[in-house]
Parts: structure tokens; sequence; C-alpha cells
């Protein structure tokens, strides 16, 4: 595997890279990173991956745009939106289950239909890309979630 760090102004984002799949690491640095403009940081960390991929490789990834930026987020929200409800809730952190939906989020790995068995799900979510669009939370990393 080869790993990258991108750079985004004051931001560093770790993506690891094989051939047909990435894996974006989802810590602290992701989640201050798409704190704001989530869209357009986003399309610039997809933008970014894309063109890393390419030299690494020499072909692009073959992930459709939308569905690459849905996946990001679907990983990425999924874990914020567990750690908000583990804490509403007052759940024990220590929890083997939710160690393991967290250990799971740890990196968010987006692959080409032959290596991620997931993609068509992905790729049928970005049929409604733009209603997403709407409802993507800003400041997540000033709750205290993710340390």
């Amino acid at each position: 595997m080869v790993e990258r760090i991108l750079h985004y102004h004051s931001f560093t984002i770790r993506v690891g890279y094989e051939p047909g799949l990435i894996h974006i690491t989802n810590n602290i640095n992701l989640w201050r990173f798409l704190d704001s403009n989530v869209r357009e940081r986003t399309e610039w960390l997809a933008n970014a991956i894309q063109q890393d991929y390419e030299s690494i490789y020499g072909n692009p990834l073959k992930i459709k745009r939308k569905s690459f930026l849905m996946e990001i987020w679907g990983h990425l929200y999924f874990e914020y939106y567990l750690l908000k409800l583990t804490h509403f809730f007052g759940i024990n952190h220590q929890s083997k289950t939710l160690q393991h939906l967290l250990q799971r989020s740890a990196s968010i790995d987006c692959g080409e239909s032959a290596q991620d068995n997931n993609r068509f799900i992905w790729d049928f979510l970005a049929l409604f890309f733009k209603l997403f669009t709407y409802f993507l939370p800003n400041n997540i990393s000033s709750e205290g979630l993710k340390k």
C-alpha cells in the first residue's frame, strides 16, 4: 500500500492507495477539515485523491464522483451520529458493539466495483446527491465527540 498525506491549508489528511481501492483515515483532522464548506472540501479531497491515484497507478480510480462523495459522507456521518446517539443515551463507550462499530469507521475505504462489494449502495445513494447536500452538518469536530 502506498501512503500519502494530503495538505489543505493547515489540515492534513492521510490516504492509503491500493489498486482499485483507497483508504482515508477518519480521524479528528478529517473532521476539522470538513467542519465547514463540506461539499467543496469533500470535492477537493476527492480530486486530490483521484490525482494521486492516477499518478501512482497510471490510470484513474473508477468510482463515479457523486458515489465517491456519498461514500465519504456515509462513513464520516455514520460515526458522527453514532457518537451523538451514544452521548445522548449515555451508552458506555467501552461497549464491545460500540467499539467494533467505531473501529470499522476508523478508515473510510472506497473502491472500484470489483474491490468494493457495496459500491452499488453508494451508486444508488448518489441518485439523491443534491438532497443529501442540504443535510450535511457543519462544525462536527467542535462537539467533542471525536478525540
